[in-house]
């Protein structure tokens, strides 16, 4: 939960075992992708994150609006990196948020990868020093909606979609999805409605369930 267990300085010492465990791995000269989504104080996070990282010789990109989690692990093998750290607790109420391990193959990471950082994560705690707190990063970021839309082309017959005279209504219900399936959609050509688009941290109080698409 957010402010209970789920704070700065946890975040910092998750984001050292990772360091971690991308040295053990051969991945450490890479620069490591940092994402977040829409949940309060989700950019913050990220912010002291990257800065933590880097403090400890592990270079990190920031992604530089809200990104979902299929675009940050598209960004992995775009990038080049050496991985991604996500920031969203998906589906789960406001008051959650959570943190992703996305290794450099773009892919969920496996459970020999999630058990040695979560090992590493016990090692560490004992001599952990938590970090100033750095909300403001500035080093690289990264956009990655347009080179996100050009990949889509190359697997969505985006022709298709304007093939037919009718309007989409697109409810991403306050979440993570707001300017990316409808900023396709409307790309592509299709007439889209779009609700509840706005950032709003309760969600309109409700779940942050699937987007609707009608």
């Amino acid at each position: 939960m957010i402010a209970d267990d789920f704070t700065f300085d946890h975040v910092a010492l998750v984001g050292s075992a990772i360091s971690v465990y991308l040295q053990e791995s051969g991945q450490a000269g890479k620069p490591l992708l940092l994402g977040f989504d829409r949940r309060f104080a989700a950019r913050s996070f990220a912010c002291h994150l990257a800065t933590h990282l880097t403090s400890q010789g592990q270079a990190a990109i920031l992604a530089a609006e809200p990104t979902p989690t299929p675009a940050i692990a598209f960004g992995v093998q775009h990038l080049g990196a050496a991985g991604a750290v996500m920031l969203t607790a998906s589906h789960n109420p406001y008051f959650w948020q959570g943190l992703k391990f996305i290794p450099y193959f773009a892919g969920p990471a496996m459970p020999e990868t999630t058990d040695r950082i979560t090992a590493l994560i016990h090692d560490l705690a004992p001599s952990f020093t938590p970090p100033p707190l750095q909300l403001d990063w500035n080093g690289e970021r990264v956009s990655l909606k347009q080179d996100y839309f050009a990949q889509l082309d190359t697997v969505v017959n985006s022709a298709s979609l304007v093939s037919g005279s009718f309007r989409v209504l697109f409810d991403p219900m306050h979440g993570l999805g707001a300017g990316w399936l409808d900023g396709y959609l409307e790309r592509a050509g299709v007439n889209v409605v779009t609700m509840h688009a706005s950032r709003d941290v309760y969600f309109g109080d409700s779940l942050p369930i699937l987007a609707r698409v009608t």
